[in-house]
């Protein structure tokens, strides 16, 4: 395990992103904010982000537990945004490669589109569960999600320089 110079390991360094994630999460799930109508599932957005473009810093058992956050957070059956999220998350590793040689405008079609299918995904498990969503509200949420994706691209790219650099290949 490397220190870095400012003492802090690279294990610690590679928890920066689920950390962020799951601040965020409670920062949205916050009273001033669930005021609004459709809150953005930043964490979603975040999960994309860093799925993309540090898949080493956000494994599959923090997709899992950020999921299982969400679903403690949302009010719906556990399980529901944990499993859509590692589907999703899946899914996104298959054609990873391709997004990232795209511009920034494809990107951000690429997130709409893994928020679009991680929302299919909840709505699907929560009807598993005996639960069913509210489509229509699911589909403003997802909306105003994939709206904000910019802003959150923003914030994910301040933390990359904080991330520990990728392991070369032998």
């Amino acid at each position: 395990m490397a220190a870095t110079p400012y003492g802090v390991s690279d294990r610690l360094r590679l928890c920066l992103p689920a950390l962020l994630t799951l601040l965020l999460q409670v920062l949205m799930a916050s009273p001033v904010l669930t005021a609004l109508h459709y809150t953005p599932l930043i964490s979603m957005l975040c999960l994309f982000f860093f799925r993309l473009y540090a898949p080493a810093a956000m494994a599959y058992g923090a997709c899992a537990l950020i999921g299982l956050v969400q679903d403690t957070l949302s009010g719906v059956p556990l399980g529901v945004y944990g499993t859509a999220f590692l589907l999703a998350s899946f899914a996104l590793e298959r054609v990873a490669r391709n997004i990232l040689r795209q511009p920034f405008r494809l990107v951000w079609v690429s997130a709409s589109g893994f928020v679009l299918l991680s929302f299919l995904l909840a709505l699907a498990a929560s009807k598993l569960a005996g639960v069913m969503m509210d489509v229509q509200a699911a589909a403003w949420q997802a909306g105003v999600t994939a709206l904000c994706y910019p802003a959150v691209h923003g914030l994910c790219l301040l933390m990359m320089p904080l991330l520990p650099a990728p392991a070369a290949r032998g």
